[in-house]
């Protein structure tokens, strides 16, 4: 007996993957349809997929909005931002992240421009939370409480002091002065290991602040890298001693950088979005999708398939 063809409709694990690894997996339409061809003689096209990942963006809108608000009540956050192409054109070819200093919960935004106005609309309203990023200037005066990453200028010291193109006297000088950084930045990283109380975080402060005018200090040995590096730290020595006048504030961005790690992946993959709606239909899928993988490993299909469910 012969039996005539019929439409096949995509069941829903085979949705749930497609979602899961246009997201977490990072992989792109071809290597999704291969992956189902090869390992399940199952076919499927660019424009199933487009479907399915339209229809999961709409499905978790509402769940984006809840992670938004969890972030926003977190009493810090962590932002930065990437590069990340718009082959057909767009707002921008960048992409930031916002994510909790206390929970997975993390939001993206792809396809914007570098500019502050979309640093400011990622913060939201607002809010005495802290705002924990490297020292890119967009982010500048969005903040009540804006801590600065320490390991942004100790890598910039570090790879200054291993510069192959000073001079010894200079290679020298700037090798001292990362030693000197890297103890201070240590010392500090100790201190907040001990519980402290009001009154000796603000003492804390005080005293690495004393040393950072110190070490700060304009030296004739100075090579003009290492000088101009000194001035700037030094501008910003309030953001960098936030972390300990304020509890549980981190003193680097490492947070966010993690969160970004997926993305630059899916970007030298993927080569970004091809359209506008599609950044927003993805922005919404990362955003759910990894907040979920990052809190529920061991039952994520099936926390996913509830969220899918109940939408």
């Amino acid at each position: 007996m012969v039996i005539s063809p019929q439409h096949v409709s995509l069941g829903p694990n085979v949705r749930l993957y497609v979602l899961f690894a246009v997201t977490v997996l990072g992989l792109t339409f071809e290597k999704i349809k291969s992956h189902l061809q090869g390992m399940h003689g199952l076919s499927i096209s660019d424009g199933e997929i487009a479907v399915i990942i339209k229809q999961g963006h709409l499905k978790l809108l509402p769940e984006m909005k809840e992670i938004e608000k969890k972030i926003r009540a977190a009493p810090v956050a962590h932002y930065d931002e990437t590069s990340w192409p718009m082959q057909g054109g767009g707002e921008g070819n960048f992409a930031w992240v916002k994510t909790s200093a206390i929970g997975p919960e993390t939001i993206f935004r792809l396809g914007k421009s570098r500019g502050k106005g979309n640093a400011k609309k990622l913060l939201g309203r607002a809010s005495l939370q802290v705002g924990v990023t490297d020292d890119y200037g967009g982010y500048n005066a969005l903040f009540k409480n804006h801590a600065l990453c320490w390991a942004h200028p100790l890598r910039k010291f570090r790879d200054l002091a291993k510069s192959g193109v000073l001079s010894k006297d200079h290679h020298d000088h700037c090798r001292s002065f990362y030693e000197r950084f890297h103890l201070l930045e240590r010392n500090i990283a100790l201190t907040l290991t001990a519980p402290l109380s009001r009154s000796e975080r603000e003492a804390a402060a005080m005293r690495f602040g004393r040393e950072i005018d110190t070490l700060m200090l304009a030296d004739p040995r100075d090579p003009q890298v290492l000088a101009k590096l000194k001035t700037t730290f030094l501008k910003n020595r309030e953001k960098y001693l936030i972390c300990l006048r304020i509890p549980d504030v981190p003193m680097t961005n490492n947070k966010a950088e993690r969160s970004l790690r997926h993305l630059v992946i899916k970007r030298l993959l993927s080569f970004g979005s091809r359209s506008q709606k599609g950044a927003q239909a993805m922005e919404t899928l990362l955003s759910v999708l990894l907040t979920l993988w990052w809190s529920k490993p061991k039952n994520y299909f099936g926390e996913l398939a509830r969220l899918i469910n109940t939408a």
